[in-house]
């Protein structure tokens, strides 16, 4: 089947579906979009729609509009992929603050957009590349939920091996000049459509 790609400055969707339910939904500006890679931009500021987790119980209240806070960001996505790789920069347009890795179900292309979901666990990785580990307690409890099968769980662990060798390799995307990327001044804050709730087939 073949894929039409967005183009530069269009706006999309990203759903976060657990269990039939759009739990977290974001609107990003397509940046490029191509056959080996999606770039997307979300400003500080944004509305967006936020769950809150309770990880003792495996309890999800939400969603609610939420505008997004504190950083904009730019999501790196490779097709096939268990992970996003996202630039953090101080919101409103201030300096690169970071690389943040999270663990995904693979981004498949629905509904104008992409629907995953994320599955805890995360790396987060200095400007100089020094990298750690983040929410591994989230990641163990959702294994205890039964949220992820130890077979995936695994296969998670793996990937995250793979990307730690890209950080230490200085590999794509991190020899790349990313960090000094900026927004085109012309775009608009993105805005989700009105049915971000549905769930694409």
């Amino acid at each position: 089947m073949s894929v039409t790609y967005w183009q530069r400055g269009q706006c999309v969707p990203i759903r976060y579906v657990q269990r039939g339910i759009v739990r977290y939904a974001q609107p990003f500006t397509v940046v490029e979009d191509g056959p080996d890679r999606t770039a997307f931009y979300l400003p500080m500021g944004a509305m967006t729609q936020f769950s809150e987790i309770d990880f003792a119980t495996g309890a999800i209240e939400g969603p609610v509009p939420a505008p997004w806070h504190s950083t904009d960001v730019l999501r790196l996505i490779e097709p096939g992929a268990m992970h996003m790789i996202s630039l953090m920069f101080k919101g409103g347009g201030g300096p690169f603050l970071c690389w943040y890795i999270d663990f995904i179900d693979p981004m498949r292309r629905a509904g104008g957009g992409f629907v995953t979901w994320d599955l805890s666990l995360d790396i987060v990785v200095a400007p100089n590349l020094r990298w750690q580990w983040k929410d591994e307690d989230h990641f163990e409890r959702i294994q205890a939920l039964g949220w992820v099968s130890p077979e995936k769980a695994a296969a998670m662990r793996r990937e995250g091996e793979r990307i730690i060798e890209k950080i230490e390799r200085k590999t794509r995307p991190f020899d790349e000049s990313w960090p000094s990327w900026r927004p085109d001044p012309a775009w608009t804050t993105p805005v989700l459509p009105d049915n971000w709730a549905i769930v694409p087939t």
